[in-house]
């Protein structure tokens, strides 16, 4: 999937950020059903994890 991820510690709490950035302009967040109901439209679901967001997509964890 053509994504960037980058993952670095927190030396104080070390603590693991990873970070995902990819920002979304006009696009709207497709979601699972909208490919069900159109399933002939021309389209990949490209994450399984997050169904509801198609990229580019940002996502922040903090673990």
């Amino acid at each position: 999937s053509p994504f960037y991820s980058t993952s670095f510690e927190n030396p104080h709490h070390s603590e693991l950020l990873e970070i995902i950035g990819q920002p979304c302009y006009k696009s709207k967040l497709r979601y699972r059903s909208d490919y069900i109901s159109k399933i002939k439209r021309r389209g990949v679901l490209h994450s399984t994890n997050n169904p509801n967001y198609q990229y580019p997509t940002i996502r922040v964890d903090f673990l």
